[in-house]
Order: C-alpha cells, then sequence, then structure tokens
C-alpha cells in the first residue's frame, strides 16, 4: 500500500497566454482552489501490478 495524502485540486485562474514567434507560451501563476484529496494505491506483490478497484 502507498498513501499520498494533502493532494491539493487546482485550477488555473487564466488561461495559457499564446507564445510569441520565438518565445514559449505563459502561463500565469495565480490558481483556484477546489480543496485537497487523498490518494491510496494498492499493488500485488507477486506481479507488482496495480489492484483492479471493487
Amino acid at each position: 500500500m502507498d498513501e499520498m495524502t494533502g493532494i491539493q485540486a487546482l485550477e488555473h485562474k487564466f488561461p495559457d497566454k499564446l507564445p510569441l514567434p520565438g518565445h514559449p507560451a505563459a502561463r500565469d501563476f495565480e490558481y483556484i482552489r477546489h480543496g485537497t484529496t487523498s490518494l491510496i494505491g494498492f499493488f500485488h506483490i507477486n506481479t507488482e501490478k496495480p489492484t483492479e478497484p471493487g
């Protein structure tokens, strides 16, 4: 089992800015926070494959 707690659900506040010729695209640093979630994963020890949900 592996656990990752406190993953933030984020959304960028503004869309990416289109790149100018010869420059990379720009992304604004502001975001909207939609709370947090936890992720827990289980693996079969003998096959090292993820366990199917259900």
